[in-house]
């Protein structure tokens, strides 16, 4: 997921000062919400075992899991 890897950059390599100027954090930070919503449902499904073990959905979810705990390390989440 692209989203995955711009946050992974803008957490790990931009200093805080510059991070905290930045006008994608915040608007990033409000996608947040969706995309645990997002996952609770699909966690609700009947065919959730079948979406897992598919290659391309399976994949989808670790990224979206991948991305929230990179929300989660930061302050402002």
């Amino acid at each position: 997921m692209v989203l995955n890897e711009i946050l992974r950059n803008l957490f790990e390599k931009v200093p805080n000062s510059v991070k905290k100027n930045s006008a994608f954090l915040p608007k990033s930070i409000q996608f947040c919400p969706y995309l645990a919503q997002s996952l609770i449902a699909i966690g609700q499904r009947p065919d959730i075992l079948q979406l897992i073990l598919g290659e391309v959905f399976g994949d989808l979810l670790v990224e979206s899991i991948e991305t929230l705990v990179l929300y989660s390390g930061e302050s402002e989440f």
